[in-house]
């Protein structure tokens, strides 16, 4: 696995309690491209914004209510 420096998102990285924290593996069959198209649903022009990270905040969970955030960067600021 490539080491990243995790640091620049730290500070993103948190809830109000972080009851749970951490780093999280998902697996799906259309890989990145489900997180993409949420994005792109939502009216986010993809080919300008770097996916890096996302949040899910349950409201409740009888309700099925849930919150979604994106954590984007613009790829012209971060290109090498």
């Amino acid at each position: 696995m490539e080491k990243f420096n995790l640091e620049i998102i730290k500070d993103e990285v948190s809830t109000q309690y972080n009851d749970m924290r951490g780093f999280v593996a998902i697996d799906s069959y259309n890989g990145i491209n489900e997180l993409v198209n949420l994005c792109q649903d939502q009216g986010i022009d993809m080919k300008d914004f770097l996916l890096i990270g996302f949040g899910l905040y349950i409201h409740n969970f009888s309700s099925g209510c849930v919150d979604c955030y994106v954590y984007l960067v613009e790829k012209d600021k971060y290109r090498n």
